[in-house]
């Protein structure tokens, strides 16, 4: 069970996390001054705030890709950096969520001036949420011996960019165009295809059926 605790108070987001009984998270106070005791409810979500999950994929999905403004600092990404939540061994400090919220909302199209306060704290509740969700997902996927090496990267990557219409060298230069950094966008991929492997093996795992529980369902129909 993981306690959620943001400026005080529980937070209700997104989908749950599941982990391990040795898993432990724990949440640190936000140093944004705009977040207050105010609750998420993923049902009033607007479309706009998607998660980092789908943000690290989109490149994958779209048609193409539109050159983006560089990285804009958020409010209050002048003060010193902070822990914002501790998974295990692991951090996510406030300088690493910030960035996080800027990639999504430039790859989605979210104009973050425009945005009110409570969608401020929905995105970086929703995306915290999502960094911590990985975090403990890839963890999970080191612990089976999960890995991608960079062949398998390789094919992943090209694979994508001939779904976009694209050479590797162009998606290099679009992701770039994004206000990505090509290492970090390779990582994040990497990841997903991790994380992917881990959902389709525990997935197996639950639907495995052996030779004797087929024996054993058989005489009872028999």
């Amino acid at each position: 069970m993981i306690n959620k605790n943001w400026g005080g108070q529980p937070l209700c987001l997104g989908q749950p996390i599941t982990t391990q009984p040795s898993q432990s998270v724990l949440f640190m106070p936000t140093a944004h001054p705009r977040l207050n005791n105010q609750r998420a409810n993923p049902r009033t979500a607007k479309p706009t705030l998607v998660s980092l999950a789908l943000a690290a994929c989109l490149l994958a999905t779209a048609p193409g890709f539109a050159a983006s403004p560089a990285l804009a600092p958020l409010a209050g990404e002048q003060m010193l950096d902070r822990i914002v939540a501790v998974v295990n061994q692991s951090v996510i400090t406030q300088r690493q969520l910030n960035t996080q919220i800027q990639i999504v909302a430039l790859q989605n199209k979210i104009p973050l001036n425009q945005l009110s306060p409570s969608d401020i704290k929905q995105l970086q509740e929703r995306v915290l949420d999502r960094m911590i969700t990985e975090k403990v997902e890839i963890e999970r996927a080191k612990q089976l011996g999960i890995g991608v090496d960079d062949a398998r990267l390789d094919d992943a990557l090209s694979g994508i960019a001939q779904r976009n219409g694209m050479s590797l060298g162009q998606l290099q230069q679009a992701v770039t165009q994004q206000g990505d950094n090509w290492a970090s966008y390779r990582d994040n991929i990497r990841k997903q295809i991790m994380i992917d492997e881990l959902k389709k093996r525990e997935v197996y795992e639950r639907v495995n059926i052996t030779d004797r529980e087929v024996d054993e369902y058989l005489k009872q129909y028999t």
